[in-house]
C-alpha cells in the first residue's frame, strides 16, 4: 500500500484449512495466499504492522512515524494510548515488527 486510503478493517485471513471459518460455507472459495516481492539492501528496515497502524503510518509517512515508533518502543504501551485517545489511530489490535537488514 502507498495510500492510507486503500487500507480497511477487513483484512483478507488465512484459513487453516481446517473445519469452515465462521459464516462461510463449506462451498466458498477460501482465499489464496498473496505474494510480494522485492529487493533489499544493507541498511533497509522491513516493517510488518498491523491495519490501524498501518493506516497511521502512511497518513503520517511525511513525519516518520516509524522514527516516532522507535524513539518510542521502551514506552509502547502508553505513546499507542496517547495516539487512541487523540483519535490519530484507530483503537484496534495493534502490533508491529521491525526487522533491520545488516
Amino acid at each position: 500500500f502507498s495510500d492510507y486510503r486503500d487500507l480497511n478493517y477487513t483484512p483478507r485471513l488465512m484459513w487453516s484449512g481446517h473445519g469452515f471459518p465462521i459464516g462461510l460455507s463449506k462451498d466458498v472459495e477460501p482465499p489464496g495466499l498473496e505474494v510480494k516481492y522485492g529487493k533489499i539492501k544493507d541498511g533497509d528496515t522491513l516493517i510488518l504492522a498491523t491495519d490501524a497502524i498501518s493506516k497511521w503510518m502512511l497518513q503520517n509517512k511525511g513525519g516518520k512515524p516509524w522514527q516516532q515508533i522507535l524513539e518510542n518502543a521502551e514506552n509502547w504501551d502508553s505513546y499507542i494510548g496517547d495516539l487512541i485517545s487523540s483519535g490519530a489511530m484507530k483503537n484496534d489490535d495493534i502490533t508491529a515488527i521491525f526487522i533491520s537488514v545488516s
